[in-house]
């Protein structure tokens, strides 16, 4: 496994101790290739609702236990694997760790959440960065939406970063085949030399 994917589950850890309540559920976090518009998103198994249903009409279910089993999910962050291009490490590493909050966040509110779906509350995304940055001596941020914007903006010059990359491989791409098509043309111009008579 390369580093650029060991450091997904490094940084999870380093998020993981503004989150000690989630150390008991079971999170992992990786890169995958998703749309460009995407940044993130965060899947988990759930406990079929049939199974639960049938679980919770059962005499003698300890509907506590029960309850304890569906915070147990698995779930999985999936960040973008095109933030691996952004070649500042400490610029990818703060928008991997902050897309890994957000998540984190939401973990929470899912479990709280009996049909499993919940958003994540700007606020305490905020307050969970800024734990973070304050543990580790880093200046906080202001306001979710001016971080965002940051994001957004490193996220723009990427794309473009990428545009004008391809846009070059593309031209020398065209370049060489036009040569090679050139190359016999040339060939097949060339004089043939007259054979002398004696």
């Amino acid at each position: 496994m390369s580093s650029l994917e060991d450091e997904c589950k490094v940084w999870l850890e380093e998020c993981l101790r503004v989150f000690p309540e989630l150390r008991s559920h079971p999170v992992t976090a990786r890169y995958a290739r998703m749309t460009k518009g995407q940044l993130s998103r965060l899947q988990f198994d759930q406990l079929d609702p049939l199974v639960e249903i049938l679980a919770r009409s059962l005499p003698g279910v300890d509907k506590e236990k029960l309850n304890k089993a569906k915070l147990q999910r698995l779930y999985r962050i999936e960040i973008n694997s095109r933030l691996k291009k952004i070649e500042d490490t400490e610029q990818r590493k703060q928008v991997v760790r902050f897309t890994l909050i957000h998540h984190m966040v939401q973990i929470q509110e899912v479990s709280k959440n009996e049909k499993g779906q919940a958003t994540a509350p700007p606020h305490e995304v905020l307050r969970r960065y800024n734990k973070l940055m304050e543990l580790e001596g880093k200046p906080k941020i202001k306001t979710i939406e001016d971080y965002q914007q940051k994001i957004s903006h490193i996220l723009s010059e990427l794309e473009r970063k990428t545009a004008r990359k391809t846009a070059k491989k593309k031209k020398e791409k065209r370049k060489k085949k036009k040569e090679k098509k050139k190359k016999p043309r040339e060939e097949q111009k060339k004089p043939t030399k007259k054979l002398k008579q004696s």
